[in-house]
């Protein structure tokens, strides 16, 4: 990944030979004036006091928190595999199968086998989560993590999260799948990790909150035992 810094130019934007202005349905000043009571009045109609939980977390799932701990705390804490055993909710007994491969337990299933990849990016600060219940083959139940320095964001030292992940076909137990998604889908003695997309919101702002405590607790106990050392 590169930082360098490079003038762009209006020239290089890749159109396919399209112009902006022959693409319909867009909104912006060029077709509707902002100025307008009418427009505003549009734009307010918009907006709802109450939304279903399908409409916000139907298809993806977005949360975020603010850890009163440094960045580069934060990320190397979450790029480690076996941090998931204190964080998470039921994700447990980690070992390292091979090439950066790992397979757990999840406890939420009658410990069901978990397989795990982290594909973190020092740089950029990004820590993706590619995993999935029963086979190593195929890790397509994705979470994703990027991190940042809250201080240049809301004017407070520590670190935001931001955590996404999408709702893959898998989950749905009616959707096409190959025969290791289907078998695994249709064992009876345990639910399906899709069964429970509708409390992914819950369940993984309790974990982000987990991250947060775990390592506000630690770094204020270091903060403290240093100034006890000063002493």
């Amino acid at each position: 990944m590169t930082t360098e810094k490079r003038i762009h130019d209006r020239a290089s934007i890749l159109t396919c030979g399209i112009d902006v202005k022959d693409i319909p349905e867009l909104i912006n000043a060029e077709r509707m004036d902002f100025t307008k009571p009418e427009t505003a009045q549009w734009m307010a109609s918009q907006k709802k006091d109450a939304y279903r939980h399908d409409e916000i977390f139907g298809t993806s799932c977005t949360l975020t928190e603010f850890i009163e701990c440094p960045l580069e705390i934060v990320y190397d804490y979450t790029a480690n595999a076996f941090s998931m055993e204190e964080w998470t909710a039921t994700v447990r007994s980690f070992e390292h199968v091979g090439g950066g491969l790992y397979r757990g337990v999840d406890a939420i299933a009658k410990n069901t086998p978990l397989y795990l990849r982290i594909e973190a990016n020092d740089a950029a600060r990004t820590v993706d989560f590619l995993c999935a219940w029963d086979q190593g083959l195929d890790l397509w139940m994705r979470y994703f993590f990027r991190l940042f320095d809250a201080f240049p964001v809301i004017g407070k030292p520590g670190t935001i999260l931001l955590w996404t992940n999408y709702k893959h076909p898998y989950y749905d137990k009616n959707s096409a799948a190959p025969s290791y998604i289907m078998e695994s889908r249709a064992r009876a003695d345990r639910p399906w990790v899709g069964e429970f997309w509708d409390l992914f919101n819950v369940v993984h702002g309790m974990e982000a909150r987990n991250i947060k405590t775990i390592l506000e607790h630690r770094f204020r106990s270091l903060e403290a035992a240093a100034r006890r050392g000063a002493k």
